[in-house]
Formats: C-alpha cells, structure tokens, sequence
C-alpha cells in the first residue's frame, strides 16, 4: 500500500456515504503518511461522526464494505482507537496532523510520538521497523518521545500489558537509541529518566 491508495480508499467511501465523518488514521498506513516504508495491508483508523448529524451507524459500515470490495483494500476501525489497547494514548485527541479531506471526509494521522504508543505497547518486529523509519524522517526527539510514552504509561490501569509496555520501552531505547539518534543520542539522560519513572 501507498499513501495513494489511502487516497483511494478515501475518494471512495465519500462517494459511498455521505455524512460528515472524522477520520483519524494509525497503524501502518500512519507510517506511511510519515516517512514508513514497510508494505501493509490495511487501513487502520478511528472514525468520529458529527454530533449535530443524525449519522446512520449501519449504513457506514455498508459503505466500508462496498468501499473494500471496489478498491481491495481492507479497514479495520472504531469509533475509540483506545479500545485497542490496554495503555492509554493520553490527549492523543489533541495531536492530530490534517491529511486531505474527501468531500465530507476529514483525515487526519497522529503526530509520530501519539501514533507510536500503540507501536511501542505491542511491540512486534514490523512495529519496531515502523518506529525507527518514521523516527528518522520526522526528526523526532528522544526526550520528548520518552515524556509522551511515560505519560501514557502513568495514565494506563494496571494490567499485564501495562508491565510489557515498560520492558518494551527500556528494550527500544537501549537497542535502538543510538541507531536511530546516533551521537545525539543522550543515553545517559533516557537512562535516568527510566530509573526515575520505572
């Protein structure tokens, strides 16, 4: 998939509904709109629908079927992308970068730190790849990405996930810091945070 096929699946599903929609995109497709390479599959995204609209939930999906049987490309959404997952994606509401809009369809991607949270909670080797490139290409900072998945952390209920999510963190940071900041990687700084914060 490419950021065209995005726009694809977009063009057609506002010409298979017609209420005024939000879409929030993530996953792989996210990092496709910044700097990832990695091949997916499907569209992943959270949809908000307009308050003032008398939005027919069932016909939406119908026209996310109809839309995936034209253009082959599959969608995997909820009306609250924090379901996904048990740790918390904090004010990611708040961080939203505007994509296109598609007649009555607005599509926007997380700002790369929100977007990771998901990433780095559950941690697979295709979700590290996606990290790193989009890391690269939008120039993100170690010590601000830490503060927003510390913060996510902190605002997570106990669980499991919650003490994998941690691990993952001291893995990502200590394997691929320097890979990915090289000598503007402040390891000693992201160490004592961990300490702190762990």
């Amino acid at each position: 998939m490419k950021p065209k096929d995005i726009d694809l699946f977009f063009n057609r599903l506002s010409e298979n509904f017609s209420g005024n929609v939000k879409i929030i995109i993530l996953g792989g497709a996210g990092s496709l709109l910044m700097g990832g390479k990695r091949p997916t599959l499907d569209i992943d995204f959270e949809v908000r629908f307009n308050d003032g609209e008398n939005i027919d939930r069932v016909k939406f999906q119908e026209a996310i079927k109809k839309t995936t049987q034209t253009t082959g490309i599959s969608a995997q959404f909820s009306e609250d992308a924090e379901r996904w997952s048990e740790i918390s994606l904090s004010d990611y509401s708040e961080h939203l970068k505007t994509y296109k809009a598609f007649k009555n369809i607005a599509v926007y991607f997380l700002e790369p730190e929100y977007w990771s949270i998901g990433k780095i909670s559950r941690y697979w080797d295709q979700d590290i790849q996606d990290m790193i490139a989009v890391f690269k290409h939008e120039n993100i900072g170690p010590i601000n990405l830490l503060a927003v998945w510390t913060t996510a952390i902190s605002q997570s209920p106990l669980s499991s996930q919650l003490f994998s999510a941690k691990k993952h963190i001291f893995h990502f940071f200590k394997t691929f810091g320097r890979k990915i900041w090289d000598k503007d990687y402040p390891e000693e700084k992201i160490l004592e945070i961990l300490e702190k914060q762990f």
